[in-house]
């Protein structure tokens, strides 16, 4: 996501049709290397909008990510955003929650 007025990237990710992490494979898209620059508040919140509206566009019923367990500011803001917990995974030294977020 581009700010306007500044021309300079403020938000951006990875979705993918297909992630290991998760044992079923849902109509979904999984975000992946999700960024945001901290200095542009709400800038997350209108990207997760804009995710949401492109892959109901594309047809697909979730979206899904994980996040590192026990980072609680960031498990605060998907649950906010209304992801639910759907697990965990374990990707050698990474252990993560997986959360979806039904559309």
């Amino acid at each position: 996501m581009i700010d306007q007025e500044t021309n300079q990237l403020v938000c951006g990710a990875v979705l993918l049709e297909e992630d290991a992490r998760w044992k079923d494979q849902a109509n979904a898209y999984y975000i992946h290397n999700l960024t945001s620059n901290p200095y542009q508040k709400g800038t997350g919140k209108l990207f997760f909008s804009y995710l949401e509206s492109f892959t109901k566009e594309k047809g697909k019923e979730y979206l899904r990510l994980d996040s590192l367990r026990g980072n609680e500011t960031l498990e605060d803001y998907y649950s906010m955003l209304g992801f639910v917990e759907k697990g965990t995974c374990v990707d050698r030294n990474y252990h993560g929650i997986l959360r979806e977020r039904k559309l």
